[in-house]
């Protein structure tokens, strides 16, 4: 198993800009840690990788693109992967519109994504959003998909210290390969205080619930393993979690909760202290299904308890946002004829990726919304 570090010094001039000015501000308190997540919608370069299917992904004119898009079974997909031409000019629009969602209120300081191809698309995108380190796992799912996570390496009171990942044992209800687990550790200047962030993405809803219970039951033994270590320390884990309200047995309900691991979008909506209308307001989910018409929570951050009760640092959970801004929602019209929600329209849906687009207009952004919350410290 092997994780792609590549570190990119991108704005060196800027930094040391940055750093005049610092010595003016340092006696002011930190300002918060921004965390987002988000699901891009298959972010692929153009190059074939061997033993993948990423055939969909590639030009037209690629060799083999024909022969390898013939043996995907589904006709839908197989029709979709034998039109796509996926080249640098569409990869450009793909990456600006990523930029755009993730820069529209200034650029996170940590950044986990899932459904990024490789090492080598991800330091595009990660040029198009000034960041200067990234970390990616290299799994062993069969299109080639893999979780990352970017982060600003000129954050003063942040300081990057490890990475690892963690590949789920394949048994009974893990019968085909799944996308490895991200932990990247990092340490806060001012306090002793460690900050241990997961990334993950959970086996499809196409997989059987156990699929996901084999997940989250890795996640809690990593959990216990680092609180043993370091009963101070703050976990986040964050990604598309892939897990739907009327799974069972269900990971949240029987997992996470008796181990102390907080749904941030449920505290969000329980806490008093927010304005309904600002909770009411917030979107019903992070995924639109077409076909059944309903939302879904798939996208998530978890934080552990002294995330709340810590003396170094707090997720302030009235900052929690999902965001669907205007310009990248859409409404949805069922057209399925035959069926009793034939013209039903559900708005502000996520305005998903086309990968036929040859312009931004079109393309959309992705089938799910990310989301963010603030880390602040005490």
């Amino acid at each position: 198993m092997f994780l792609f570090v590549l570190l990119l010094s991108l704005f060196m001039g800027a930094s040391s800009s940055v750093g005049a000015s610092s010595s003016v501000a340092s006696s002011a308190a930190p300002r918060p840690l921004r965390l987002m997540f988000y699901n891009v919608q298959n972010l692929f370069d153009t190059v074939h990788e061997e033993g993948k299917r990423d055939w969909e992904f590639v030009p037209l004119s690629h060799p083999g693109k024909k022969a390898g898009c013939a043996q995907v079974r589904n006709a839908r997909y197989r029709q979709s992967c034998l039109e796509t031409d996926w080249n640098a000019q569409k990869l450009a629009i793909k990456l600006a519109q990523i930029r755009k969602v993730v820069l529209q209120e200034g650029r996170p300081d940590i950044l986990g994504l899932c459904e990024v191809e490789n090492a080598l698309v991800l330091k595009q995108l990660a040029r198009q959003l000034g960041y200067s380190h990234y970390l990616i796992t290299n799994g062993s799912d069969m299109r080639g998909i893999n979780v990352a996570l970017l982060y600003d390496g000129n954050a003063k009171h942040l300081t990057y210290q490890r990475y690892r990942t963690h590949r789920l044992r394949t048994g009974r209800h893990l019968r085909r390969p799944t996308r490895d687990l991200l932990e990247v550790e990092f340490s806060l200047a001012h306090s002793n205080a460690r900050l241990v962030i997961y990334v993950v993405h959970w086996p499809a809803q196409g997989s059987p619930a156990q699929a996901r219970m084999v997940a989250a039951r890795r996640v809690v033994e990593l959990l216990r393993d680092q609180q043993r270590r370091d009963p101070r320390v703050n976990i986040i884990v964050m990604g598309d979690f892939n897990v739907a309200v009327s799974d069972h047995p269900h990971p949240f309900r029987e997992l996470f909760d008796s181990r102390g691991l907080k749904d941030v979008q449920r505290a969000f909506k329980h806490d008093k202290s927010i304005a309904w209308e600002q909770r009411l307001a917030a979107p019903l989910g992070t995924y639109f299904y077409p076909p059944k018409m309903s939302w879904d929570s798939l996208d998530r951050i978890f934080y552990n308890k002294n995330l709340r009760n810590n003396k170094a640092l707090e997720l302030d959970v009235p900052s929690f946002r999902i965001l669907s801004y205007p310009w990248l929602t859409n409404t949805f019209t069922y057209k399925k004829l035959g069926e009793f929600l034939l013209g039903s329209t559900v708005s502000n849906v996520p305005k998903r990726y086309n990968f036929k687009a040859v312009e931004a207009e079109a393309a959309g952004y992705s089938d799910h919304f990310a989301l963010r919350v603030d880390l602040r410290y005490r």
